[in-house]
């Protein structure tokens, strides 16, 4: 297949990438592999733009498409294709145009999350219904019926009740962090898609991003704004009156989202530090996994890589697009 790639045309690759996603599009009917499913299927799509441009990267997406839409409907095959599409092709042209890793990971996050935010507006258009509400009521019903399986089996009904009471409560509360959980899926695929695509670009010799090590990277100042007005709308979300309650989750989120962004750029900082001071890998990385775990840390290096962004402590400059 490797060598099929490489020589190709790209009429017939098109067809072969468009079979290797319905292929990889059957992982959404296995437990576990399927969280992958929405970052394999635009592998094929980043290979062929790749090697042959966006346009045959565009088609192969299309023609998968067809056929899932046919096979499980529109709206059920809506979030795989919109998400293979774009994906896919973000992060095809962004490794055409020579960004380095981080770059095209971020590419592919943006991507997904407009993939993913345009599929529950046409779900919603279309049925009326509310995706993150949706979902949350399908967890609900399964941790109910495991409940009541439980205490069928033996099990002390009123922590049960309790317990369900709880995780009810909990899920009724993610519904306000919708936001946060697009953008931790979106970069969780991105990632997953930048990895597998990246490795085999590798290993068929083509063009494949630069990689930049974490204590290289270095965000673009622009993400500080996401932060401090996140920051403000939270800490400020009484003045706003009848709308505080939107204005503090719309806070929170935004918190959150670009919390974990400085996070990162904080943990290149902290690894700058270590490798300073010449530590050995193991005890870097212990370090750092125990500063994440431990929330003081964790705060800290969140505003350590905020700071980073306008005193810049490793005089590194920004080479994104």
């Amino acid at each position: 297949m490797n060598q099929s790639i490489r020589e190709g045309r790209p009429e017939v690759m098109v067809a072969k990438a468009a079979g290797l996603i319905l292929l990889f599009s059957l992982l959404l009917y296995i437990p576990i592999l399927n969280i992958f499913a929405l970052a394999l299927v635009a592998v094929p799509v980043v290979m062929v733009t790749v090697r042959f441009g966006p346009e045959y990267g565009a088609a192969a997406a299309l023609l998968a498409g067809l056929v899932l839409f046919f096979i499980f409907g529109p709206l059920a095959a809506v979030d795989l294709v919109l998400t293979m599409l774009l994906l896919g092709l973000s992060q095809g042209v962004a490794t055409r145009s020579g960004f380095i890793s981080f770059d095209v990971v971020f590419s592919g996050a943006f991507a997904t999350m407009v993939a993913l935010v345009l599929t529950a507006l046409l779900v919603y258009s279309l049925t009326g219904q509310n995706v993150a509400k949706e979902q949350v009521e399908t967890t609900k019903a399964f941790f109910k019926t495991q409940v009541e399986a439980a205490k069928v089996s033996g099990q002390n009904s009123q922590e049960m009740d309790e317990m369900l009471a709880d995780f009810e409560k909990s899920l009724d509360d993610m519904v306000n962090y919708f936001p946060s959980i697009i953008f931790f899926t979106s970069w969780f695929t991105s990632t997953i898609s930048y990895l597998l695509a990246s490795k085999t670009l590798d290993r068929l010799g083509f063009l494949s991003p630069k990689r930049v090590r974490l204590k290289e990277m270095r965000i673009h100042p622009i993400f500080s704004w996401g932060f401090l007005i996140g920051l403000a709308a939270y800490l400020f979300s009484a003045r706003f009156g009848a709308q505080a309650k939107v204005a503090q989750v719309a806070g929170l989120n935004m918190l959150i989202i670009f919390g974990s962004i400085f996070l990162l750029q904080g943990m290149g900082v902290v690894s700058y530090i270590l490798n300073f001071r010449k530590l050995s890998g193991l005890f870097k990385a212990f370090f750092i996994i125990f500063s994440i775990f431990a929330q003081i840390s964790f705060l800290g290096i969140t505003w350590l890589g905020l700071f980073d962004t306008w005193f810049n402590y490793r005089k590194l400059s920004y080479d994104g697009p």
